[in-house]
């Protein structure tokens, strides 16, 4: 699978449950009619920090984003039509009221190595 994670701010205007509304109800469905559905399409919305050895240390301000995105597409090409489809006008007049105007903090692409449960049952 092509994955790409991505680390994004709100905008500075909604407080973290109106950013998660209007991510999951306002962008997510403008982006799937766009685009369509990829492979994998997570959104993970930070709590709080974890210290070592789980404590608590501090709030979720401290991270820097608020929704860590996760894509996932069969290929790099199935990646490209998919992204060309959702630079779209209408998305971006959603993002616009969802996303800081410096919304993206850092976007890659992963290599992934599983160790869950699931994958040490099935040796």
């Amino acid at each position: 699978m092509y994955k790409l994670m991505a680390f994004f701010r709100k905008h500075p205007s909604l407080n973290r449950e109106q950013f998660i509304e209007a991510y999951e109800q306002g962008e997510i469905p403008v982006i799937l009619q766009a685009g369509g559905a990829p492979l994998l399409y997570r959104r993970s919305y930070p709590r709080r920090p974890i210290g070592p050895h789980g404590s608590d240390s501090g709030d979720a301000t401290e991270f820097g984003f608020d929704v860590l995105t996760e894509i996932g597409f069969p290929d790099k090409a199935a990646a490209d039509e998919w992204f060309a489809k959702v630079n779209s006008p209408e998305v971006e007049s959603v993002a616009h009221k969802v996303f800081h105007s410096d919304h993206v903090v850092f976007a890659f692409e992963v290599e992934e190595h599983d160790s869950s449960a699931s994958k040490q049952d099935s040796k």
